[in-house]
């Protein structure tokens, strides 16, 4: 039954149609094979050419932040280096808005000093070369320069909650800033703007910080004025100490020295030591001296007779 099932089954040409249709798919696979090919080629080295941007753009990051952490972490960081830093990264924001967040540290921290970046100080914490100190313009310069680097920072971080406490370091800095130019209404308004940013969220302790920022704003009006050394009078040089003459005594006469302590007296049961006298050993027989040779006295010339 089931051969003449197959018989019937059976047609004419069935395998040239057959053989037809896969010729047909290796004439696809031929046409389309060389396309893939080359577009799996591209996507092969397109995602080695991400892979190799995205390390290179992690390495360049890195460097960044490295370079800013060495320059703010000198004794006496540059701002103008701080500044440059931000400066070439500014397509990089986090790197941007630190960078310039620091130089203006270091701005109004020059400020404060009077002291040019780069200064050397002495032992005694002086001015290694007096035209260090800097003059009133530089001050002023200097402190505009960190009005000018907050600034930045608060306007490119408005309306972004992820730059939030970058936000709060440039308002704080626009309140010193304030403060230094004797601007305490307009310190006050910056105190009362980071109250209003930070009373509700993670940041709540920023909002007590503010607050008693601004009652301690008053303290400031009264603060005595630090005077330049140049400005003070010149102290009086210190009086000579005088010493007491000490008298040298004079040395005992019979020839023990002052400073050694008398010896102790001897106890009385005690036998005074004698000292065995020395064992002479004897002496060789001494050789008898040759007596000396007395040469004969010369005749005396005979005496005339008596006349």
């Amino acid at each position: 039954m089931a051969l003449d099932q197959r018989q019937t089954q059976i047609r004419e040409g069935a395998g040239l149609e057959e053989s037809r249709l896969n010729r047909e798919f290796i004439d696809l696979l031929q046409k389309i094979s060389m396309p893939v090919l080359v577009i799996v080629a591209i996507l092969a080295v397109g995602y080695a050419f991400k892979q190799r941007y995205d390390r290179g753009q992690k390495e360049k990051l890195d460097s960044a932040f490295a370079e800013i952490e060495a320059a703010s972490n000198s004794a006496r960081p540059s701002p103008d280096t701080l500044r440059s830093i931000a400066d070439e990264y500014q397509s990089i924001a986090g790197v941007y808005l630190k960078g310039s967040l620091r130089a203006g540290d270091a701005y109004l921290d020059t400020f404060r000093s009077g002291i040019k970046p780069g200064a050397e100080l002495k032992a005694d914490g002086s001015l290694a070369k007096p035209e260090d100190v800097m003059s009133e313009s530089d001050k002023a310069y200097h402190l505009s320069q960190a009005q000018s680097m907050y600034e930045r920072v608060y306007a490119d971080t408005a309306g972004k909650p992820e730059y939030t406490l970058m936000r709060l370091e440039s308002m704080y800095g626009l309140a010193a800033v304030a403060e230094c130019k004797g601007e305490y209404d307009a310190a006050k308004k910056h105190y009362e703007d980071i109250v209003t940013l930070t009373d509700k969220g993670p940041w709540a302790i920023h909002t007590t910080l503010a607050k008693a920022r601004i009652a301690s704003l008053g303290n400031l009006k009264d603060l005595p004025r630090l005077y330049k050394s140049s400005e003070l009078p010149k102290p009086p040089e210190p009086a000579k100490p005088e010493f007491p003459k000490v008298e040298t005594p004079a040395a005992p006469s019979d020839g023990v020295k002052a400073d050694e302590p008398a010896a102790p007296p001897a106890p009385a049961d005690a036998a005074p030591k004698t000292e065995d006298a020395p064992k002479e050993e004897p002496k060789p027989a001494e050789t008898p001296a040759t007596p000396p040779v007395t040469p004969p006295a010369d005749p005396k010339p005979p005496e005339p007779a008596p006349k």
